[in-house]
């Protein structure tokens, strides 16, 4: 049961641990140790060390270690790389290098556990089963065949696209749809498509089934690998998608009681278990696909609109995990381990594992509920049970697999930081002491983090223990900006926290959005590993830049050009909070030193080759001198390394003609206590006829509720409290100082906010205003970004109190 108490991390010391001699006793014997431990010898080697980009052309830069020629394969010439440009030839490469190497690990799932009391059942895993680099070579090479083979002989009857020709113009069986889940089975079958110089198409699974729909009609596509779950609603699109002939399911995560049942579909389908196609005997003679062939239609999941198909072709896939190989080489080694549980139709998720497997690393496969022990129960080899997350048989996928590589986008981490509650676990529900009382009625939603954040854990320790945490967080995260450890603070407090990400991290990497300063540090500081931060859009198959792991303690910073791509600064028209312009040769931003801004735009062979069957689409983000435009504007650090400062297409101008940037705003809000990541966050709003921005708010029901009952106020369900003039206040309070710590500008203080609950259903097909924001109602993509238009017209202009918050940010 919670106890209502709450605390926030922060590395700025207070008063009165400055003037604490006890912390400054602990402060200095930290560094001593630092010191006769020869830590200051990496430092000095981190400040003699040159730019990580170097200017090769008017604002354009290279990694300094691809300033001659960029990289394009991730095998080293000396292995033959300058004849790797494909991704069967990779694959295969790895497969004789590695052999018989753990290469995939996937957790016997035994069906639902649940015990009296419980409100939500867990999910039960036995023993975890591995395939090594040799037997995935030969599952993905068997699984091609299938693709391949004549339906005589019970195969797909697929064709592998002729030498020479655009899939763009092709409407013959030559793209194959995966619409399921992260597991072992999606990568095997991708990479058995593409050794068959087929393309694979890629669906979120929550992007729904009409989108399903729309990719097949739009790609004549006649195979969809998904989940036995998803059969029956895979085959009513037969009616409107002709092309439809053949569905291959998995078993993944099925009941094992349903394993292995046959299926029924309509006349004119068949439907194919996949390990029926693993017993096909390889091809002898594979289709082998050109480099300049497109391997991956990704669909992205349309913030703005209907899901667009990103064109990524072989030598694309190769040149980005050669750029990502060269930043992760640097401190992964064969046999290291990667937790996969992103969506592998997000291209981040998916070229982080073909890097992995490049360097001969091992990929542990899990779901985001089944993450932690709160999630899942093991069963022992006796047939007990065990629900702690300690060895042997841990029941959590981070103490299983251990990671020591682990990607994850911002909301990821802010969960960890500060939420109790949200999407990465379910299990029971437990209401906090202010829930208990009869004025109470307030429900839980369904599906809750019930793993405690690190904050939380701080918060109920006794006075003694938190004074240690202030004491060692502080200082460990002044080393670190410093470009030194903290030895004697890392031993004694931040390994055992550490340890709630399995021990063993080397580094965490942050994509799929600009993540908060303030999450940053904390990641860096209480996980005990870098935590870098990358960037780069589908558009650029995961390239642009990634911040070096090496030394990844600089908040805010998207890193260094990776080697298989260049990048410019094009001087653009909007102006920053001073009202300057961003231009390509000024070398001062906001006070700090530059070395050019403006809007980046990038060129190499991972750029696409442009949207599916969308040629209009495609000339609009490209220059007539072949540069990808990101509409982000970005910064050039004296160090060389990319800042993302603002972004052109959200950028809003106020009645007085100021711009403002929302969503980098909305990052800097989201560092409030009061603010649910996990039910989806805020956003915020202006338009020209407003003075000042405002912002839908989810709130934060424990944290809510906590102030609430220790300073008196009254009210019913935690919805009435969202809507008493006190929680309000007391929350826009925190966001505008949360604002003014991020330095944000004067204008894109929030005048006013609209607080919503969010412990509604989750899967209404229209939200209501009580409902968590996600993908499931409409309000989150499929990648978890915000539906601005649904939610602006859900939760504020359907009930009636837009207007309303609208007014607050008018004078």
């Amino acid at each position: 049961m919670s106890s209502g108490k709450t605390f926030k991390a922060s590395s700025t010391p207070s008063l009165a641990l400055l003037l604490n001699p006890l912390a400054w006793f602990i402060w200095i014997l930290d560094f001593a140790i630092w010191v006769l431990t020869f830590g200051w010898v990496k430092t000095i080697k981190f400040y003699l060390q040159p730019s990580y980009s170097v200017e090769v052309g008017p604002a354009v830069r290279r990694n300094r270690a691809a300033v001659d020629k960029l990289f394009t394969s991730p095998v080293p010439e000396g292995e033959g790389g300058g004849a790797v440009l494909t991704t069967p030839k990779l694959f295969a490469w790895a497969a004789a290098k590695y052999g018989d190497e753990k290469a995939m690990g996937t957790r016997t799932y035994l069906g639902e556990y649940k015990e009296a009391g419980w409100r939500f059942p867990k999910k039960k895993f036995g023993a975890t089963t591995w395939m090594s680099f040799r037997e995935l070579k030969t599952k993905a090479d068997a699984f091609g065949a299938a693709l391949v083979a004549s339906r005589a002989k019970g195969g797909c009857a697929m064709k592998p696209v002729p030498k020479g020709k655009n899939v763009e113009d092709l409407t013959g069986p030559h793209t194959i749809l995966l619409f399921e889940d992260t597991c072992a089975d999606w990568m095997t079958c991708a990479l058995g498509a593409l050794s068959q110089s087929l393309v694979v198409a890629t669906s979120y699974a929550t992007l729904g089934i009409d989108a399903v729909g729309e990719a097949i009609k739009a790609s004549n596509i006649t195979t969809v690998v998904t989940n036995r779950k998803n059969v029956e609603r895979v085959a009513g699109l037969k009616k409107q998608c002709p092309t439809l002939q053949t569905i291959i399911y998995t078993e993944f995560h099925v009941e094992p009681k349903d394993q292995g049942k046959p299926i029924t579909v309509p006349k004119g389908l068949t439907a194919i278990p996949l390990e029926d196609c693993f017993a096909f005997e390889p091809t002898k003679e594979a289709a082998e696909p050109t480099p300049d062939q497109v391997a991956v239609i990704m669909y992205t999941s349309g913030s703005t609109g209907k899901p667009k198909g990103v064109l990524l072709k072989h030598e694309s896939v190769l040149a980005s995990i050669a750029g990502l190989l060269d930043v992760l080489g640097k401190a992964a080694t064969t046999g290291d381990c990667y937790l996969g549980y992103l969506p592998q139709s997000h291209i981040l998720e998916f070229c982080a594992e073909l890097t992995c497997l490049a360097l001969g690393m091992h990929i542990g496969y899990a779901d985001p509920r089944t993450l932690t022990s709160t999630g899942a129960v093991r069963e022992r080899p006796d047939g007990s049970i065990n629900q702690k997350p300690e060895w042997p048989c841990p029941p959590g996928a981070i103490q299983e697999f251990r990671p020591t590589f682990m990607a994850g986008v911002p909301k990821v981490w802010d969960i960890l930081k500060k939420a109790r509650r949200g999407v990465l676990q379910t299990s029971r529900w437990r209401r906090p002491p202010s829930l208990l009382s009869a004025r109470t009625r307030t429900r839980p939603p369904s599906d809750l983090i019930s793993a405690q954040a690190m904050e939380d854990k701080v918060a109920e320790m006794s006075p003694v223990k938190k004074f240690i945490f202030n004491v060692a967080y502080v200082g460990r995260a002044t080393a670190l900006r410093q470009h030194r450890d903290a030895p004697l603070l890392k031993a004694l407090v931040f390994k055992k926290l550490a340890k709630m990400l399995g021990g063993k991290l080397k580094a965490t990497i942050s994509g799929g959005g600009a993540i908060s300063s303030e999450v940053q540090t904390f990641a860096r500081v209480a996980f005990c590993a870098p935590a870098v931060q990358g960037y780069a859009l589908t558009e650029t198959c995961c390239s642009a830049t990634v911040q070096p792991v090496d030394d990844g303690n600089i908040d805010g910073v998207a890193g260094a050009p990776l080697t298989s791509i260049e990048i410019r600064l094009e001087s653009c028209d909007i102006t920053d909070r001073d009202g300057k312009p961003y231009r390509s040769t000024d070398t001062s931003h906001l006070g700090s030193k530059c070395c050019g801004r403006g809007e980046v735009q990038m060129r190499g062979t991972p750029v696409t080759a442009g949207y599916f069957k969308q040629p209009d689409k495609t000339a609009e983000v490209f220059t007539e001198d072949g540069w990808f435009r990101s509409g982000d504007v970005g910064v050039w650090r004296p160090d060389g390394q990319l800042q993302i400062v603002d972004r052109l297409k959200n950028l809003i101008k106020l009645k007085g003609g100021e711009y403002i940037a929302i969503e980098s705003m909305e990052k800097e809000y989201s560092t409030s206590s009061y603010v649910s990541g996990v039910n989806g966050g805020l956003m915020c709003y202006g338009d020209s006829d407003m003075d000042r921005p405002v912002a839908f708010v989810v709130a934060d029901e424990k944290k809510c509720c906590a102030w609430a009952d220790s300073n008196g106020v009254e009210y019913g369900t935690f919805a009435d409290l969202c809507a008493t003039p006190e929680m309000n206040k007391e929350v826009l309070s925190s966001l505008i100082k949360a604002g003014k710590s991020g330095k944000l500008g004067a204008n894109e203080i929030l005048a006013g906010i609209l607080l919503l609950p969010g412990t509604g259903a989750k899967d209404n097909e229209t939200p209501q205003f009580e409902d968590p924001w996600t993908p499931e109602n409409g309000a989150l993509t499929a990648s978890n970004k915000l539906q601005r238009r649904v939610i602006k017209q859900a939760y504020g202009e359907a009930t009636g109190k837009f207007e309303a918050l609208k007014a607050k940010g008018i004078r």
